[in-house]
């Protein structure tokens, strides 16, 4: 089986490269907590068993 991805430039999408203005800064949230948020969503992180294949 062969794996590979495809890059289209597709009518109406744009690439990063095509954007102005200042780089995206993401906000600092000084009361977030990843654990509770989760605990919130009842979702349990677990151990990943996936490997990766190189080619």
């Amino acid at each position: 089986m062969i794996l590979f991805t495809v890059f289209i430039k597709k009518k109406y999408w744009f690439g990063l490269s095509q954007t102005d203005g200042e780089e995206f800064k993401i906000d600092n949230l000084p009361n977030y907590n990843i654990n509770q948020a989760l605990e919130n969503l009842q979702i349990k992180k677990i151990e990943s068993n996936y490997k990766t294949v190189d080619f």
